[in-house]
């Protein structure tokens, strides 16, 4: 474990002294910088980025960040990044629905830990979702079709699947 060493002697005479008479020893556990979403993060479709900093404490320092208590893959669209030995960044290139709940970064040394938790609410996801229709003239019946529907990103969950209706008229 690496230590902070304080002396408090002052001498104006040199004196030998060993580390039994002179030396105090303390650790730092880690304390977490607060941190917290921009506004315009919360908005559909824009970036969010969280740094999770650590202003204090000894190293060496194990930075993890998770969400709803899970730890975050690359499958969740999220990615980390450390940027030395006390700051690691969170980054959401396009934030959906499925962005929205808390995101947590937890530090941790070998004398303590300290947590900080952002909440990350999602707007405009009506924006997302917007109803289509089209008409088209079919041969009589019977026939045979297909609709095919892809996006440009990933829906919000509250976009449903097409609903397809048929006017005989």
């Amino acid at each position: 474990m690496k230590c902070r060493v304080f002396c408090g002697l002052r001498c104006e005479t040199p004196v030998e002294l060993t580390m039994d008479t002179c030396f105090h020893v303390t650790a730092a556990p880690p304390k977490i910088t607060p941190f917290r979403f921009d506004d315009g993060s919360s908005t559909a479709g824009a970036m969010a980025q969280l740094s999770c900093m650590v202003r204090d404490g000894d190293l060496p320092l194990q930075i993890t960040w998770s969400f709803h208590g899970q730890s975050l893959n690359s499958s969740m669209g999220i990615s980390t990044m450390s940027v030395g030995a006390r700051t690691k960044m969170l980054t959401i290139d396009a934030v959906t629905a499925a962005h929205s709940g808390v995101y947590r970064c937890l530090a941790k040394n070998e004398v303590g830990e300290d947590v900080v938790s952002a909440e990350l609410e999602v707007n405009g996801l009506a924006s997302d979702c917007r109803p289509f229709f089209f008409v088209a003239r079919f041969p009589t019946p019977p026939f045979f079709f297909c609709i095919r529907v892809w996006a440009s990103r990933q829906l919000p969950d509250d976009c449903s699947l097409p609903h397809v209706t048929f006017d005989p008229s």
